[in-house]
């Protein structure tokens, strides 16, 4: 019976060892979809902050104010003064530039504004 006993319990241990296994590899795919969710996401709203930028500049370039922008794009016009005072520190820069290095985590912080 002892025996019995042992073969059992080997039984159970490895048992526990494969759901363990199992748990762990669900995890890794959950995580896994969630980070392909979050670079999604991420991915949309660096498209829609370029665009963003990019017609301000544009407007900016045309002689348009910052008010007046702002009104035209249905933006806030913090936003847009934003983009144009890193427009006018740094004018070499590109709409990426100005996007990623001056406004990504403002517009992140305020993403229930969009």
């Amino acid at each position: 019976m002892s025996e019995l006993s042992k073969t059992y319990e080997e039984y159970i241990r490895e048992t526990m060892e494969v759901m363990k296994e199992m748990d762990l590899a669900d995890v890794r795919e959950i995580e896994f979809n969630r980070g392909k969710v979050e670079g999604k996401i991420e991915g949309k709203v660096e498209g829609v902050l370029y665009k963003i930028v990019k017609l301000v500049l544009k407007n900016v370039k045309r002689g348009l104010f910052a008010k007046e922008i702002a009104e035209i794009l249905d933006e806030d016009e913090t936003v847009v003064r934003q983009i144009i005072g890193s427009y006018e520190e740094h004018p070499e820069w590109s709409i990426e530039q100005i996007a990623d290095k001056k406004l990504r985590l403002r517009f992140f912080l305020k993403s229930d504004e969009w």
